[in-house]
């Protein structure tokens, strides 16, 4: 009998999206579910091919059997308007919900498949950008249903009541929330405000279902990265050696960053680790906790 794992705890899969910066640890962090799940049962499905070569990819073998989705044929510059990686994607997608092995389901970066999904409402037309179609604005109305059809369908994956629920890891860029367009005119993240809480760093997706992005995961987080001293064993700073990176993930939300955990009481910890063991341990940990103080009398 397998020895029990962090993931033992769950029902179904788990779902994760992991929001920040190029550089922050976002691909370590997904690849981290392999301490946790043997690494020949966890798919990386990348729209972007050069980050199948991050890391721990290349460290559990995950980028010799990565399903890579691109466009490749997409160049408007010399008249070539081929775009079929959306379509692939969703085949592809649909495929895994009748998948006995897989356990977890990597897609790295969200980000780039947004792409594939513009590509394929842009080459009707011919289109290079949404300023060339004849209805730009119905364009957008169409992405956030394509964008919201596939990240329905990769996070359903997860689901308890399919013969091999997966747990769900996404990565995806961030950027700032717009107050105002090119003209000056307010955006309507700007109007979003007080009506809907996502903070003033978005991930980076053209139209506003970025905004509803985080509803559909369990876990929210943001990297980051810090160049900090090393300890001495009294506590303080060794100036003796330089700075190092720290990498980090937000898991509490705060003003600019609409981080959350759907599946525990809130943490004590504002940051963890950036690895999914860390994180899953400070879930059942406040999970413990809670039920703890539900269960002692005049505190419930």
């Amino acid at each position: 009998m397998s020895k029990p794992t962090l993931l033992d705890a769950f029902e179904g899969g788990t779902t994760h999206l992991y929001i920040g910066p190029p550089g922050t640890g976002k691909s370590h962090l997904c690849g981290s579910i392999c301490e946790l799940i043997d690494p020949e049962k966890v798919v990386l499905i990348a729209p972007k091919p050069r980050e199948i070569n991050s890391y721990l990819y290349t460290k559990y073998g995950l980028n010799k059997r990565a399903q890579i989705f691109r466009d490749h044929r997409w160049a408007p510059a010399v008249d070539s308007y081929e775009a079929d990686g959306y379509l692939r994607l969703m085949r592809y997608l649909l495929s895994l919900y009748e998948d006995k092995e897989t356990q977890a389901v990597i897609l790295d970066p969200l980000t780039d498949a947004v792409q594939l999904a513009a590509h394929d409402l842009l080459k009707a037309e011919r289109a290079a950008t949404p300023r060339e179609l004849r209805d730009s604005i119905g364009f957008y109305g169409a992405l956030r249903y394509k964008l919201k059809d596939m990240v329905q369908t990769l996070v359903g994956l997860a689901s308890a009541d399919l013969p091999r629920p997966k747990h769900v890891l996404v990565t995806i860029h961030a950027q700032p929330a717009k107050e105002e367009d090119i003209k000056g005119k307010e955006t309507a993240d700007a109007k979003a405000k007080g009506i809907e809480f996502f903070g003033d760093v978005l991930p980076m997706m053209e139209g506003g279902y970025r905004r509803e992005l985080a509803g559909e995961f369990d876990i929210v987080g943001y990297t980051g990265v810090r160049y900090e001293f090393e300890k001495r064993p009294d506590g303080k700073d060794d100036y003796t050696k330089g700075r190092r990176p720290r990498y980090y993930v937000q898991l509490a939300p705060d003003q600019e960053r609409h981080a959350k955990i759907a599946i525990s009481p809130a943490l004590a910890e504002k940051e963890l680790p950036n690895t999914v063991a860390a994180i899953l341990d400070a879930v059942l940990k406040a999970q413990q906790a809670g039920a703890a103080q539900a269960s002692t009398p005049g505190l419930g």
